[in-house]
């Protein structure tokens, strides 16, 4: 939430640093790491790490278990095994 002068304080994923920029800038910390809002970094508690690939990430619901990124490759690579399974299938 902006303050009176549209300043944001963010807060760095990776060493912790914090920052106050004008609302809606992008920022980057100087050891690379990308700032969030305090609200994001007080929500890291409720990251997962991925199944597929090891990442964190913040689940849209309870059952996720991949992040967006793996879902996708896993939801292809499930179509392409299905579709062979079909193709197979079929006589003649």
């Amino acid at each position: 939430m902006p303050d009176k002068d549209g300043l944001v304080t963010l807060t760095c994923r990776s060493c912790g640093d914090r920052i106050a920029v004008i609302h809606g800038a992008r920022a980057w910390c100087a050891c690379g790491g990308e700032m969030v809002s305090a609200k994001a970094a007080t929500n890291a508690a409720s990251n997962r790490k991925c199944g597929g690939c090891g990442k964190e990430f913040a689940p849209a619901t309870n059952r996720q278990k991949l992040c967006p990124v793996c879902s996708k490759v896993n939801e292809r690579r499930n179509a392409a095994g299905r579709m062979q399974k079909m193709r197979s299938a079929k006589p003649g």
